[in-house]
């Protein structure tokens, strides 16, 4: 992200294939090692040059959409959906 920012300065962020969805098994059911919710925390650690870390939300409860909405949108990690 840092390199390519030094190139094009525009904003570099990853997606999140969620495992929210009732996909419960990393590897099996959605791509294991993606910056889901549980390891925000170590993908903001790990790849401090990214501008943000964005959600696909495909969820259908009202409820747990809001929750996704709010563990992405942080001081650290504007909320920014652009698949859904």
């Amino acid at each position: 992200a840092e390199a390519g920012m030094a190139v094009f300065d525009l904003p570099m962020y990853v997606n999140a294939w969620l495992g929210e969805n009732g996909w419960r098994q990393p590897g099996i059911n959605y791509p294991s090692g993606g910056p889901v919710t549980v390891v925000l925390d170590l993908w903001k650690w790990a790849a401090p040059n990214l501008s943000l870390i964005a959600p696909d939300i495909y969820i259908d409860t009202p409820e747990v959409f809001g929750e996704v909405c709010e563990a992405y949108n942080r001081p650290d990690n504007q909320l920014f959906i652009p698949e859904s």
